[in-house]
């Protein structure tokens, strides 16, 4: 039986390939006759272990392994075979023979010169030395050059003032002057602005009775007066759509307009009738 079993892990070994033909070597060298004597059915769950079935029996002439997880059962017509994961540890090797010394290197360059240092501490005060002897008395000194003449004072003070004195008697009238000539007559004043007169407020209407749009309404003033300003309004119901577009004095006469002229236009559109009134200031200039 132990035979046919190592048989078997052969056979499965050679359709594996390679790298499992060295973990069954090792089942081979490591699994001790007793364990594969006690092969069961069943596996322990042993995570620690390599669990397989072997297939056997009639019309099996050769014995076939397939690895299973560590908590699968064999089938009815398998055995169940275990082998180490990892084998005992080998002995140590001896030790290698010392290497030979290296040749020494080349002297390194020259370093930077340092940083210069910080500043000493100061040092201790010395000793105060002995008192010396007392000198001879000396010879006296020449007389010193008289003195620069000091600076003016300030100015005192302004002083009190003095009493008034009595009144004078007073003189005699003096005799009255002559006459002074006539002056001459002055010239002429320019002639005064053109006046105004005959104010009037001349109105033009158109009536309120239709929505036409645009109006034109002119207010002419009489024969021989001018227009001074104007304006216009609007009448009726449409009233409050209703936009002036211009107003300006027109009909001009000698250079002086004549007439004041309003244009308006409904904005926005409406069917309410709306009427328009223009006025004109009119006036005599002369």
């Amino acid at each position: 039986m132990r035979g046919d079993i190592i048989k078997g892990v052969g056979d499965f070994v050679a359709r594996r390939g390679a790298k499992l033909a060295t973990a069954v070597l090792v089942v081979a060298l490591l699994v001790p006759s007793a364990a594969i004597a006690g092969i069961a059915f069943a596996h322990g769950g042993n995570t620690a272990l390599i669990h397989g079935c072997v297939r056997e029996g009639p019309g099996n002439p050769e014995r076939i392994l397939r690895v299973v997880p560590a908590g699968e059962n064999c089938k009815n017509n398998e055995s169940a075979l275990d082998w180490n994961i990892q084998g005992i540890q080998g002995i140590q090797g001896i030790q290698g023979i010392q290497g030979i010394q290296g040749i020494q290197g080349i002297q390194g360059i020259q370093g930077l010169k340092g940083d210069k240092g910080d500043k000493g501490d100061q040092g201790l005060q010395g000793i105060q030395g002995i008192q010396g002897l007392k000198g001879d008395k000396g010879d006296q000194g020449i007389q010193g050059i008289q003195g620069i003449q000091g600076i003016q004072g300030l100015k005192g003070d302004k002083g009190d003032p003095g009493t008034n004195g009595t009144n004078g008697t007073n003189g005699t009238d003096g005799t009255n002057g002559t006459n002074g000539t006539n002056g001459t007559n002055g010239t002429d004043g320019t002639n005064g602005a053109p006046g105004i007169s005959g104010y009037q407020l001349v109105n033009a209407n158109v009536a309120a009775n239709t929505s036409t749009s645009p109006k034109t309404a002119t207010a002419t003033c009489p024969t021989g007066k001018v227009v001074l300003g104007g304006g216009g309004n609007i009448t009726g119901a449409g009233a409050d759509s209703i936009v002036i577009q211009e107003s300006f004095p027109t009909t001009v006469v000698d250079g002086k307009p004549t007439a004041w002229q309003v244009k308006t236009k409904e904005s926005p559109d409406t069917a309410s009738n709306w009427g328009l009134n223009a006025y004109a200031l009119c006036a005599f200039v002369q």
